[in-house]
């Protein structure tokens, strides 16, 4: 092909370069006037068929991908012969061109390495092993972000059959074991010896380009082919300490790990490797940043600093006799705001960074409620006490108002004075939006709300005066919404986090008018679905500071307003939620979060035993689950850093991961009836429903056209599972066949479904109606099979039901016999804080205990960070 030339809709311009299984172009989309890149298979290639078919192999495999450090595919066309994928155009150069002039410097080497990681660790998630990871593969746009290429030679991870996605990415031919391929500089041995691969050879080559981009020189070197696969097989890379003192012993001894001759002993996922590097980034350093041989240092350098050194004396006796001395910065130091007991959310500084406004539920109050306090000195105001909860505090331009929300009815939006007085209800409020503040002239308050039941949520602006809301933003009607906002301190930027569904959210900028509206539609600066609580506007209206689970926990990153790659705040904003800034101040939440699953037999007459901690650890361990033989017990734990699926046995000892999806979130594990396999919900690069075998292995996702899955259940037969999610607004019913397949919907209006012990029914939990009901199998009618309120958490034995409902002031157990449904008796539970999730009951098969999840712990402070730049 050559310019002007017309493949399909596209509309070739240049020709950009050649690999071994293409040629690349760039073209325009002439339908959306965007320009792409197009990958043609090299001519000489053409009557190979199975090479032809590796190379369609690439853009599947690259498609069912959706991560931002990997290119994006938008199409395949066949024409006239000629194979070609048309992918994302991303401007930039390859890190091969940037390693053309030597080693990296040391910050640059991590950031990218960071990235490459990540995208890596997406890929092996979804099965996927890159097998050609090399400096060529890796392109770096103008603003710092890598984009991961060519995954022509990928080769699918062994994984359970079944289901539609997996057909997608199993179709084409597999490189074959023997048959070796790749780039020989960047292989792992086993690769180079034509063995089985895993993920952990793209984390050898991830080591050997790590190697190469700290120090400039290639891990294993040789004449020609044969003898760099030999340096790699039987050879070990000369130390990084030999060609570049200067970097740190840790950095020599994470790449060391990555290049382990036996996968065994290496990195054991990409996930893994990412964090470590991650560490790197995060350890002080002695204000080295780049890493040069020191022969290539005075190869370079040497006539140069010959030269230099006079002028540079000069100026240095210059500035210190006529500059004024600028102290260095100083560490970030974070301490608490109050010792105070109870749970301190939502901190919000006034416009000078003196006070600090913030909601407080104290352990006598429990309500939470609006208090003011001087940073640093004095005790807290408190401006509200009203029985319903207060929170989301924001201040007036002029410092003497405080707006914030109050819960239940008459609720709304507020404002009171920030010295304390009367305060006033502005507007109402329909939604659950989080987000308050004030514009800059002081007549409006942008909130996060929604005008009626059932459509997403927005940002509105309200007068203060009058009380009269205008919607500013409109997300889609498929969508959760706006439920965080911050304005720049110019007013002329509106940030919002936007969630897609109830757990994933990424970060908005729109730019304002005179009159606080957008001028034109947000623009999204993150592509990473994960959870958020809280954004705020760094001091110069540079950055958006914002906390996120992307690393697992909830954790405060910063990125430009303009977008680019989100970076960890400072060591030890783990944990950390609800940031705001003013000037070099940080306030944000620390929560300490511990759960852990208990055990007891049911209550003998009116009595509720607290029973015996069971499965434990320092994080969260929840949501258990019985197996249908009563031996096994399933639960959700972070102690790994990220939510995963865990069992042990019945005495709650010996446990076993049996997931490492790196779930942000993940809940409510079902056995299926023959124990082989377990459904559990997480949130993962979205939400999802996979399905684990109890012995190991892959994982599968199934319905993965549908968001916010919840409450998985299996029929009694083991063919179907099913689970809550959205249609038009409510919950609805759905099940899905156990090998994958399209979801098929059963119902509306249903929270939660669980088949009878003889299959021929259905029990519900539904949205607008108390108590559960029961509905015959396939089509009949819904009978109350218990009366009642909406149960917060309930499991069944084939003879009995057992419910927690939470009232205002107790919290009961309710047991009743099955069949007919009939109340037994109902246990006052003491106050043991029982843990939030739907999920945290479950009963044995034979019905002699009881397993729940219960908070130890969850702790929420306000910390104050000084120095934050």
């Amino acid at each position: 092909m050559t310019t002007g030339d017309q493949l399909g809709p596209y509309l070739i311009h240049e020709r950009l370069g050649a690999g071994g299984m293409g040629v690349v172009y760039r073209a325009t989309d002439t339908r959306l006037n965007r320009v792409v890149a197009i990958k043609a298979l090299a001519p000489e290639a053409l009557a190979d068929p199975v090479r032809r078919l590796r190379f369609i192999q690439e853009a599947r495999a690259a498609s069912a991908l959706d991560h931002p450090h990997i290119v994006t595919v938008y199409d395949i066309v066949e024409e006239a012969g000629q194979s070609s994928i048309v992918m994302q155009y991303v401007a930039g150069q390859t890190l091969a061109g940037l390693l053309r002039d030597g080693p990296l410097p040391l910050d640059l080497c991590l950031r990218y390495a960071v990235q490459i990681a990540d995208a890596l660790a997406c890929a092996h998630k979804s099965g996927i092993i890159h097998r050609d990871l090399k400096p060529a593969n890796v392109m770096i746009t103008a603003g710092g972000q890598v984009k991961v290429l060519d995954f022509g030679l990928a080769k699918l991870a062994e994984a359970d059959p079944g289901g539609p996605e997996r057909e997608t990415l199993t179709a084409g031919p597999r490189t074959e074991e023997g048959r070796i391929l790749g780039t020989a500089a960047y292989m792992s041995p086993e690769q180079a010896q034509g063995k089985k691969l895993d993920g952990r050879s793209d984390i050898f080559s991830l080591g050997a380009l790590l190697y190469e981009m700290a120090t400039g020189q290639r891990a294993f070197r040789g004449e020609d082919r044969v003898s760099i696969l030999a340096a790699i097989v039987l050879g070990e890379p000369e130390p990084i300490s030999t060609l570049a003192p200067s970097l740190p012993a840790e950095l020599g001894r994470v790449i060391s790990r990555a290049l382990r001759k036996d996968p065994n002993r290496r990195w054991q996922t990409m996930a893994d490797l990412r964090v470590a590097i991650e560490d790197l980034r995060e350890e002080p350093r002695s204000g080295v940043t780049r890493a040069v041989p020191a022969s290539r240092l005075r190869r370079r350098w040497l006539p140069l600093m010959i030269a230099g050194i006079a002028a540079v004396g000069a100026v240095a006796v210059y500035r210190l006799l006529v500059t004024p001395r600028v102290p260095q910065s100083a560490p970030i130091q974070a301490a608490p705001l109050t010792s105070n007991l109870g749970r301190e959310e939502f901190p919000a500084f006034s416009p000078d960074g003196r006070q600090l406004a913030y909601a407080w539920a104290s352990e006598t109050q429990k309500q939470y409620d609006i208090y003011v306090k001087l940073v640093g000195a004095g005790e807290p105001l408190r401006l509200t006490s009203d029985p319903a909860d207060e929170h989301s505090p924001a201040w007036s331009p002029d410092s003497q108002y405080v707006a914030f929300f109050r819960a239940g009815k008459p609720g709304g939006l507020f404002v009171v004075p920030s010295l304390g007085g009367a305060e006033r209800r502005v507007a109402p409020r329909h939604g659950n939006g989080l987000g308050v503040a004030w514009t800059r002239d002081g007549r409006s308050i942008a909130i996060c709300d929604r005008d009626r039941e059932r459509e997403p949520l927005g940002v509105f602006l309200v007068s203060v005066a009058s009380g009269a809301k205008r919607r500013i933003t409109d997300p889609p009607p498929s969508e959760i919404g706006d439920r965080y906002l911050a304005i720049s301190r110019d007013g002329a930027r509106l940030a919002i986090s936007r969630f897609r569904t109830a757990r994933t959210a990424d970060l908005w900028i729109a730019n304002l008018g005179p009159d606080g509206v957008p001028n034109a539609p947000p623009k999204r600066i993150t592509f990473e679905e994960r959870f958020i609580t809280g954004l705020a506007w760094s001091h110069n209206d540079r950055e958006i500071v914002f906390s996120s689970n992307r690393s697992g926990f909830q954790r405060l990153y910063r990125i430009p307003a303009s977008g680019g790659e989100p970076q960890p705040l400072f060591a030890g904003s783990d944990n950390a939620r609800y940031p705001s800034i003013s000037g070099t101040r940080l306030a944000y939440v620390a929560i300490a979060h511990d759960v852990d699953i208990w055990r007891t037999a049911p209550p003998v007459g009116s009595r509720f035993e607290e029973g015996t901690r069971w499965i434990a650890s320092k994080r969260l361990d929840a949501s258990p689950s019985y197996s249908p033989d009563g031996r096994r017990i399933a639960f959700i734990s972070s102690r790994t850093g990220t939510h995963e699926l865990w069992i042990a046995d019945a005495e709650g000892a010996g446990p076993i991961q049996l997931t490492a999806i790196g779930a942000s979130q993940m809940d409510m594990p079902a056995w299926s009836p023959d124990g082989g396999s377990i459904a559990v919900t997480a949130l993962h690069q979205g939400a999802g429903l996979y399905v684990v075998s109890t012995e190991g292995g892959a994982h599968r996702r199934l319905a993965t056209q549908i968001s916010s899955i919840l409450f998985p259940s299996w029929s009694r037969d083991g063919r179907w599972i099913y689970f809550s999610a959205p249609r038009q607004g409510q919950s609805a019913l759905w099940k899905v066949a156990r090998e994958g397949g399209a979801p098929v919907l059963i119902t509306d209006a249903v929270i939660q479904a669980i088949e009878s012990p003889d299959g021929d029914s259905l029990y519900l939990v539904k949205p607008d109606r108390s108590g559960i009901w029961k509905r015959a199998l396939p089509h009949g009618p819904e009978t109350l099979l218990y009366k009642g309120s909406i149960p917060t958490r309930w499991a069944m034995t084939h003879k009995r039901l057992f419910l927690f409902e939470s009232h205002p002031d107790r919290q009961q157990l309710q047991v009743a016999d099955l069949p007919p449904g009939t109340l037994r008796r109902a246990v006052t539970v003491p106050d043991i804080r029982l843990e939030v999730s739907p999920a945290a009951l479950a009963i044995s098969p034979d019905g002699r205990w009881i397993l729940y999840a219960r908070e130890i712990r969850n702790d929420m402070s306000i910390m104050i960070a000084e120095n934050h730049r």
